[in-house]
């Protein structure tokens, strides 16, 4: 799947690249796999890039922790496994610290 990663603070033009990162092979308890079909990049995401932004997360993460999409997969801790009944509704996320690991996650 693609990404944009901040690969060092300052100029974003120089410093946001897209790259290929593999899918998680299993997810973890409540957690869940969201296939995005809209993730701009943000006024925040700018001034992250450009290291003026509260949050400076180590390099190179993946930026960007706003979009829509539609769950792919969700693992909840009280019952193990898929929840069919929760599988493939349009979701949307804003911007949470918890988004920048360097995998995405929603």
């Amino acid at each position: 799947m693609k990404a944009i990663h901040l690969t060092a603070y300052g100029n974003p033009a120089q410093n946001l690249k897209m790259v290929e990162v593999s899918e998680p092979n299993v997810l973890s308890a409540n957690e869940a796999l969201v296939r995005m079909e809209y993730a701009p990049i943000a006024y925040s995401d700018l001034l992250l890039a450009n290291g003026v932004y509260l949050l400076n997360p180590k390099l190179p993460s993946v930026i960007g922790g706003e979009g829509a999409g539609i769950v792919e997969a969700i693992v909840l801790e009280h019952s193990p496994g898929l929840k069919k009944s929760l599988l493939q509704p349009k979701v949307f996320s804003s911007f949470l610290p918890q988004s920048m690991p360097k995998r995405p996650r929603c």
